[in-house]
């Protein structure tokens, strides 16, 4: 993602720290916003091996995966470490305890843009569309907080929807095994 930005550093290397920031923001708080809602839907469901972890938390220390860190910056594509689940341990059925902590993480992505987005619908700050002008260029800290949301929403409305596909290791499969019959 950000190698197709890599001429700005000598054009511009201030507009390039600027994107580089707006999207750690944006990566940053979805990822972590994801498996924190795993972790705590399981947890909810009974199972407490994530919680026993430290991973029932909003700190991204918690979440964030070296290697998946730095492929999603220069790829656009990358994770966050698993948040660990046992379905041994969730009250009633494992299946579909499993689907609900599986569709948490991508719920909460939703929910966490709409969050993101409420501001902006209010005119408190302006939209500003990402990856199409560089960030903080507005000069003032409204512009530069509407920079910010804009990266955030993008890319939780971005991991949600690419989550939902059902695919292994995606929670999408896991939801979709979680509801349809065994058969």
């Amino acid at each position: 993602m950000l190698l197709r930005y890599l001429d700005l550093v000598q054009i511009d290397p201030v507009g390039w720290v600027s994107l580089l920031v707006v999207t750690v923001t944006g990566v940053v708080s979805a990822v972590t916003v994801h498996e924190a809602a795993h972790a705590w839907s399981a947890l909810q469901l009974g199972d407490r091996t994530a919680a026993l972890l430290g991973r029932v938390t909003l700190n991204p220390r918690a979440h964030l995966d070296p290697a998946g860190s730095v492929l999603f910056l220069v790829m656009g594509l990358g994770w966050g470490k698993p948040t660990p689940v046992n379905p041994a341990n969730f009250k009633g059925n494992r299946e579909t305890g499993m689907a609900l902590v599986s569709f948490a993480g991508p719920v909460s992505n939703l929910l966490a843009a709409f969050v993101y987005a409420v501001p902006i619908r209010l005119g408190i700050f302006e939209w500003h569309q990402p990856f199409r002008y560089l960030p903080f260029s507005g000069g003032g800290l409204a512009d530069a907080v509407g920079d910010v949301l804009a990266y955030a929403i993008l890319f939780n409305v971005f991991l949600a929807v690419f989550n939902l596909l059902p695919l292994p290791p995606l929670d999408g499969f896991k939801v979709v095994l979680g509801i349809l019959p065994r058969e």
